[in-house]
Order: structure tokens, then sequence, then C-alpha cells
């Protein structure tokens, strides 16, 4: 089964304690706010994946501004139909202070 079929049926694929949300099918208006309120849910080493439509250059960015060292990301799935992004919290003494990729 494919990544954007888990998504899309709300079923979060093992290893994401935060589960998967896909903002494909958030108004643009939307997806910002359920983003921090996802992140600000989560634990400690705990992550979640995202799922966009488009390149998430621009939520990378402000992933960035707003949490730094905080989050560290990795692309699961790089387009052309489905890009998906895996942000994991990780916990204070792991932080890298060169950024959220680490």
């Amino acid at each position: 089964m494919r990544l954007t079929n888990l998504a899309s049926e709300g079923q979060a694929p093992s290893g994401y304690a935060g589960g998967v949300v896909d903002l494909r099918l958030f108004q643009p208006r939307l997806r910002l706010g359920l983003v921090d309120q996802t992140l600000t849910a989560l634990k400690p080493d705990e992550d979640v994946l995202l799922v966009f439509h488009e390149p998430p250059d621009r939520l990378l960015g402000y992933l960035h501004q707003q949490y730094g060292p905080r989050l560290v990301t990795h692309p699961v799935d790089q387009g052309p139909e489905v890009w998906s992004l895996r942000v994991r919290v990780v916990s204070p003494p792991e932080a890298d202070p060169s950024g959220p990729n680490g």
C-alpha cells in the first residue's frame, strides 16, 4: 500500500507517534496552525509525517525559524505528485545548534 493511501485513510504507519497529517486535505489558511498544534502536542523523540501536494520549502523555513534545533526533519517522499516530511521533536541534549536538519 502506498504511503499516500495510508495518509488519506488516516492510518499512521508504524514509527510515527504523532501519526500522519495529510495537509492536502485542509484549506491553506488552516495548515500552518494545524502543524503548530501537532508539533506542540508531540513529546521529545516523537515524530509525525506531514504530507503535501507541493515541495514544503516554505514550511521548512518556518520550522527552522520557529522551532530551531528542537526539530529534526527528513524528507520521505519528494514528488512529483506527493511530498512528505518526517518531523521529529528532539530531546534537549540531542539538539544540534546548526538547525532543524542537524
